[in-house]
């Protein structure tokens, strides 16, 4: 009898921060509105066409930025809008920038979250909309750009919101945008599928 006693002491006493935390859990996940912003690190995926004399073309990665706002719609699903800039991908030959690319992705988001893990839900991203690329033609060089190209633009991506708070979380986040742009050559070629790799740290503030 005295043992029976004992063990249901221990278990209610496992039972009850167990109960409080699946009650933070449930206000992890309510619905309703937040915002966020952080910022973007972004390798690219593409290959430069040589330059006019045939020398090659390095192309360097961009930082920028993003903000993005939405609704949590369920503990599992949100919706949202999200924009992302990037200073630009510098294009080098001999070390001399002949042009840099600069974006500007704008997509409506469906965020599926996975909110079992209370503090942590990791999550998967999948967005539409549009990308515009502003070309930085370095004319002196030769480049012979376009001023700018725009385009549709998919977003794919994978990430984790940690709760600090009731309203504070940090997010990370990568992934892959892909657009349908094309910016052309004076000389007959092309700058074509030029999706990249958003990889992206920020906060939230949930309402």
């Amino acid at each position: 009898m005295r043992l029976k006693s004992i063990l249901c002491v221990v278990a209610l006493s496992c039972l009850l921060p167990a109960a409080g935390f699946a009650g933070d859990g449930d206000d992890y996940a309510r619905a309703g509105w937040y915002l966020g912003a952080g910022g973007t690190w972004a390798p690219h995926w593409w290959k430069a066409p040589d330059d006019a004399l045939g020398a090659r073309v390095k192309t360097n990665n961009s930082f920028g930025f993003h903000v993005r706002g939405g609704y949590r719609l369920k503990r599992w699903l949100a919706a949202e809008l999200e924009y992302e800039w990037l200073d630009g991908f510098d294009n080098e030959v001999s070390g001399s920038t002949i042009f840099k690319l600069g974006t500007h992705v704008v997509t409506a988001n469906a965020k599926f979250l996975c909110p079992a893990l209370n503090r942590f839900q990791p999550y998967v991203l999948f967005g539409a909309g549009a990308a515009i690329f502003d070309i930085d033609d370095r004319e002196d060089e030769g480049a012979n750009l376009e001023s700018s190209s725009a385009g549709f633009a998919a977003r794919a991506t994978a990430g984790l919101d940690v709760y600090l708070t009731r309203n504070w979380l940090l997010n990370v986040e990568a992934g892959a945008v892909i657009p349908t742009n094309e910016v052309e050559v004076s000389g007959g070629g092309e700058l074509e599928e030029l999706f990249y790799v958003p990889i992206q740290i920020g906060v939230q503030y949930r309402f």
